[in-house]
């Protein structure tokens, strides 16, 4: 019998993976991943696929990052209609991913439009829409961990868990041959293990062909614990409080964003950091806080990220509005913002805030936490003339302090008033809502600001 590997993507780069299968009795995909980085490889997501979608008889599916699950919306219009085998965690987040991915195609699309249409050029159309994603869930099949399943005719395959994100495999494929069964096991992306978050990497043995991602192979990273990343964390934060703050932290939004809060929330509960506020500013990120709510799972068991949904310091943004009042507030918070390599989303407009218009957030990279996140927010303040420098480097005198409306009442936006101009900076005391259980009244950004929340006049804000 003839069996074929194709390497269709990930090959001389790092994303776009897709690897297709091919036996006498059956062809398979295992993952289809969307291209990213610069234009040259983004074109590549506009070619025809090198093969017949409709010769597919199914597709399995590691986990739902969008360089391995990106273009499954595009392989559905093409003309796929087999079962996309999945396990549940990755389901519920390709329902948030995709859609989002096809939401992010409609505006930049619409975008290049208008500027083709300035220039006389056609109108393209994009890869696929919001709608095509949510159309492209239709073919989700759940799978269980460590379960067999008969994939296509001839060729079987089960999932183990990858320790990476929720939902992640490695997936081993079993192909009859005309001897003893052949047995290829594909990686995916392999968690680092030891995870306050997610279980160990798991495998089997006895495959005859591995195929491994190997984007960082050539680094080698140290191995934390969960007790010393906190610490180093908390130190970040704690340097951002007493330089004034606020900190911005650019985040990946899924995965990274969730561990994330769930470590400066229990930083901040334990008294190793100074309380703030923690505002969420990524749409993408807080629907994809609800899967980890409710499928989040640890070696334990346990969902590490249930303390997160319950905590008064905890707030989310969804609407543009929401997101630029943000820019009102003074004193020590936090904002979370994507993307975590600051090449797209919400983060770059908050970058460019620390230009000079309001004292620049400290920035630590939840990605890196080496200078490259510092030196964004100086090369973010250089070319403003240096009257915006020196402003954009001086801290205002003006400060908040969060104080629940009655000692019974909901903690919502109406307990933030404005501190005494005296008011210690340096004090943990200043953001501390820790008495107050979380706003269920849904008041919004907007309403905040309708109820007096103000930015500080230019007098009192004059440093």
């Amino acid at each position: 019998m003839s069996i074929k590997l194709h390497f269709h993507g990930a090959a001389g780069g790092v994303t776009g993976s897709c690897f297709r299968l091919q036996s006498d009795q059956a062809s398979v995909l295992i993952d289809c991943g969307l291209f990213q980085g610069p234009k040259t490889l983004k074109e590549l997501n506009y070619r025809r696929f090198p093969f017949d979608p409709e010769g597919l008889d199914a597709v399995l599916l590691t986990h739902a990052h969008v360089d391995h699950s990106g273009l499954l919306p595009k392989l559905m219009l093409a003309g796929f209609s087999g079962p996309i085998h999945a396990t549940a965690g990755t389901r519920e987040l390709c329902n948030v991913m995709l859609a989002d991915a096809g939401g992010i195609q409609e505006h930049e699309v619409e975008q290049l439009n208008r500027r083709f249409q300035r220039r006389g050029r056609r109108p393209v159309e994009p890869i696929y829409t919001a709608d095509d994603a949510r159309d492209c869930m239709r073919q989700f099949s759940n799978v269980r961990y460590d379960d067999w399943i008969d994939a296509a005719p001839g060729l079987r395959a089960r999932w183990w868990d990858a320790g990476h994100i929720l939902g992640s495999a490695s997936i081993e494929v079993e192909v009859q041959d005309d001897g003893a069964p052949l047995r290829l096991l594909f990686s995916g992306d392999i968690g680092p293990g030891s995870s306050d978050f997610a279980g160990d990497p798991q495998g089997p043995v006895g495959a005859d062909h591995l195929i491994v991602e190997s984007t960082y192979g050539k680094a080698e990273r140290p191995r934390l614990s969960g007790e010393e990343r906190r610490r180093l964390l908390g130190a970040e934060v704690k340097a951002a409080h007493e330089a004034g703050g606020p900190l911005l932290i650019p985040a990946f939004a899924v995965e990274r964003t969730q561990e994330l809060i769930a470590d400066l929330i229990e930083l901040m509960q334990s008294g190793a950091a100074p309380p703030a506020q923690i505002f969420l500013d990524s749409p993408l990120a807080v629907r994809a806080s609800e899967v980890f709510f409710r499928r989040g799972r640890n070696a334990e068991g346990a969902n590490p990220f249930a303390s997160i949904r319950g905590s008064s310091l905890f707030h989310t943004t969804e609407s543009v509005d929401e997101s630029e009042a943000l820019e009102q507030l003074r004193g020590w918070h936090i904002i979370i913002a994507a993307s975590g390599m600051c090449d797209a989303g919400r983060v770059r407009h908050h970058l460019n805030v620390c230009s000079g218009r309001r004292p620049p957030p400290s920035c630590w990279s939840a990605t890196r936490r080496s200078a490259r996140s510092a030196a964004s927010c100086r090369r973010a303040r250089r070319g403003s003339g240096s009257r915006a420098r020196k402003s954009a480097c001086t801290p205002r005198s003006a400060a908040w302090t969060f104080t629940p409306a009655t000692p019974t009442a909901r903690t919502c936006w109406r307990g933030l008033r404005p501190a005494p101009r005296s008011a210690a900076r340096s004090s943990w005391s200043t953001a501390s809502p820790t008495a107050a259980a979380p706003c269920s009244s849904g008041c919004s950004m907007r309403a905040m600001m309708r109820r007096g929340f103000r930015r500080p006049s230019s007098t009192t804000a004059s440093g």
